[in-house]
């Protein structure tokens, strides 16, 4: 099997086996829950994010069918919520640059 270097988020190098067949329902898995952390992280820094970086957030909720009931969260806690307070903050500095 042969061996390729690929690079992670963290801009390590990794060696892996190449395999040219399909990706276990594990790795996929693994791969999800990756990308849902790197959101959450992205979110919770506080840093300004740009619109598409909100708009792959809000696509992979939605594609992700996560939704949250509001009587049951309470502000602080409802990610969405959240999103949609960046996606308001974004979109007002874009109306006053």
């Amino acid at each position: 099997m042969a061996k390729t270097k690929q690079t992670n988020n963290s801009g390590m190098d990794k060696d892996r086996d190449y395999k040219p067949a399909k990706a276990s329902i594990d790795l996929l898995n693994e791969l999800h829950c990756e990308i849902a952390l790197y959101y959450i992280d992205c979110v919770k820094s506080g840093e300004d994010l740009s619109s598409g970086t909100l708009a792959a957030i809000n696509s992979f909720l939605k594609t992700n069918e996560i939704t949250a009931d509001l009587v049951e969260l309470g502000k602080e806690q409802n990610f969405s919520l959240k999103l949609k307070e960046l996606i308001e903050i974004n979109n007002n500095k874009k109306e006053t640059a």
